[in-house]
């Protein structure tokens, strides 16, 4: 009996550990923000084994600039992450 235990609640607490994918956005104030016809992307990436590298940019700004957005209506984030070890950002900026 007590080994069923554990095995149920593993199964329900390791899904979230073994693989997850989000998507939230970085501002709820949408009141007055026009729909974007234009959406751009950057990502960063980052692996954890005893050590963490990152790489790659996801700065706002720097999307923007580099996708020619001038005006930025909202940006969102999506995550995912694999195994605890693997973790990838991807911020997608929308505007004009």
């Amino acid at each position: 009996m007590c080994r069923l235990l554990i095995l149920l609640g593993c199964c329900l607490v390791l899904p979230g550990c073994i693989y997850s994918h989000t998507v939230t956005p970085l501002t709820t104030d949408f009141i007055s923000t026009p729909t974007g016809d234009e959406s751009s992307s950057g990502d960063i990436k980052q692996v954890t084994f005893y050590v963490s590298v990152t790489w790659d940019v996801n700065g706002i700004g720097a999307i923007a600039r580099e996708y020619g957005i001038n005006e930025i209506y909202y940006a969102d984030i999506e995550q995912l992450r694999v195994l605890g070890y693997w973790k990838q950002q991807r911020v997608r900026v929308y505007g004009h």
